[in-house]
């Protein structure tokens, strides 16, 4: 991992998901993710199965973070990196 504990990829490469359960363990720990979407955001976050203001695991996050990621639109994949940047995984 570099600066930090951070990964950096090409935008729009997804981690292994290997790296994305390190990251999650550290970032995360055995809770749940809280996600409340606003806007643009919330447009485009049922692409990924975002069903509203809550909290989601680990498995669901990933799901979501791949299905915005392949879904390939602007606001989708802005949305991805937003996800993975709060677990210290970057698209540059």
């Amino acid at each position: 991992m570099s600066m930090r504990g951070w990964n950096s990829y090409s935008y729009g490469q997804m981690p292994s998901r290997a790296v994305f359960d390190k990251h999650w363990e550290r970032e995360v720990g055995p809770n749940d993710y809280f996600m409340h979407l606003k806007g643009e955001d919330a447009d485009v976050g049922d692409i990924g199965g975002y069903l509203g203001p809550g909290t989601y695991d680990e498995d669901e996050i990933w799901d979501m973070v791949n299905a915005l990621n392949d879904n390939g639109g602007d606001e989708a994949m802005n949305l991805a990196s937003s996800i993975l940047y709060t677990l210290k995984i970057e698209w540059i």
